[in-house]
């Protein structure tokens, strides 16, 4: 087993609203760790840190049209390359959603965030067919505020 050469951190929602504590909650840009594990399946790029040695071997896929997707497809070949892939509660980042004042607008972003994922993940199971097997294998990490 190669030594630890990903590091994914606890990414915190800006956003001081409903969404926001939605985002923090369900952990949704945080990736999916391995049960009983200190592994992750894949961590988000919105705070992601690389070696040089994973850089020079692991490109992103150009496959993927919209930014979402792609940094899951991402780790799953670097998790396939022995590469191992932590998360570091410390490691923060404050992500904005750019979530405003006016609910409906709120509203209309939070669903085009999830629309957009959802095309994304289209892309993915394209790239990565068995992905959906590793959801039992794994869960959500929550933002730790």
């Amino acid at each position: 087993m190669k030594l630890t050469s990903i590091l994914s951190g606890n990414t915190i929602s800006y956003d001081k609203n409903w969404f926001g504590t939605y985002h923090n909650l369900n952990g949704t840009l945080n990736g999916r760790k391995f049960k009983n594990s200190e592994k992750l399946l894949y961590g988000t790029t919105a705070n992601l840190a690389i070696t040089k040695e994973i850089a020079a071997k692991i490109d992103f896929s150009e496959n993927f049209p919209l930014a979402a997707g792609e940094d899951i497809e991402f780790c799953f070949r670097a998790n396939q390359q022995g590469f191992v892939i932590k998360y570091v509660q410390k490691m923060i980042v404050f992500h904005n959603y750019g979530y405003t004042r006016n609910f409906y607008k709120n509203l209309q972003k939070f669903r085009n965030q999830f629309k957009k994922y959802g095309q994304g993940e289209t892309t993915l199971v394209k790239e990565v067919p068995n992905y959906y097997a590793y959801f039992d294998k794994t869960e959500e990490i929550p933002s730790k505020i």
